[in-house]
C-alpha cells in the first residue's frame, strides 16, 4: 500500500509571497483550486491507494474526501508524523506532495513512484527553486522528511548519508511550485517550462 501526504498550511496563512498580487480571499481560492487538482492527479495517476491532507483544516479534508492528518505544528514535525501514521497502517511507501504544485499531471505521480527501487529507499523530484516537489520513501520511516529551502540537496544528502537507494526524477510539470510573484506570472501564462 502506497500512502500520499499533502501538506496544507491554513488557508488564511497560505502563499503570503503573493501578497503583493492577489488579494487574501484570491490566495485561499487559489490554494484550494492547486489542492483539488493534487488530489485529482494523485486519484487518476492509479499509483497511490490512500490519500492524506497534512493540516489544521479537517474540514479541507473532508471536503476532498481524503483522509485528515493534523498538524504537529511544524511542517516537518507533520510529515515525520504522517510517515508513523502510514508505518502503523503497514504502508510500504509514503509519497510527500505538495500542494502547490501547479501543473502536476496524473503521470507526473506515477513517474515517481515507479522510480522506487525493488530494495527501498527514496525517489527525490527537486523544484526549479531547490526545495522538494515530491519525497517518495520506501519504507515510510526511511529517511526525516526535511522540507524547506534548498530541500532537495538536503534530502539527497541525507539519504546518500544513509547508504540508501537513491533515485532523481524530474519532469517540467513536476518540478514547478508557485510560490514568488514570477511563479504565478508563469502560471497564469500557463508557462511551465
Amino acid at each position: 500500500m502506497i500512502v500520499a501526504a499533502v501538506p496544507v498550511k491554513r488557508l488564511s496563512q497560505a502563499k503570503s509571497r503573493l501578497a503583493g498580487v492577489l488579494s487574501r480571499e484570491e490566495r485561499e481560492s487559489l490554494v484550494v483550486y492547486l489542492l483539488e487538482r493534487t488530489v485529482a492527479a494523485l486519484r487518476e495517476s492509479g499509483a497511490v491507494d490512500r490519500i492524506a491532507l497534512v493540516t489544521a483544516e479537517a474540514d479541507l479534508a473532508a471536503r476532498l474526501s481524503v483522509e485528515w492528518l493534523p498538524d504537529a505544528g511544524s511542517l516537518n514535525g507533520s510529515l515525520r508524523a504522517a510517515a508513523v501514521c502510514a508505518s502503523n497502517a503497514g504502508a510500504g511507501g509514503l509519497l510527500i506532495i505538495p500542494a502547490d504544485l501547479a501543473f502536476l499531471r496524473p503521470d507526473d505521480v506515477a513517474h515517481v513512484v515507479h522510480a522506487r527501487s525493488a530494495n527501498g529507499g527514496v525517489v527525490l523530484a527537486p523544484a526549479e527553486d531547490g526545495g522538494t516537489a515530491a519525497l517518495f520513501l520506501t519504507p515510510p520511516d526511511v529517511l526525516p522528511p526535511s522540507f524547506g529551502a534548498h530541500s532537495a540537496r538536503l534530502h539527497e544528502v541525507l539519504a546518500r548519508g544513509r547508504s540508501l537507494n537513491l533515485r532523481m526524477v524530474s519532469t517540467p510539470t513536476l518540478c514547478f511550485d508557485l510560490d514568488e510573484e514570477a511563479d504565478y506570472q508563469r502560471y497564469t501564462a500557463g508557462v511551465s517550462v
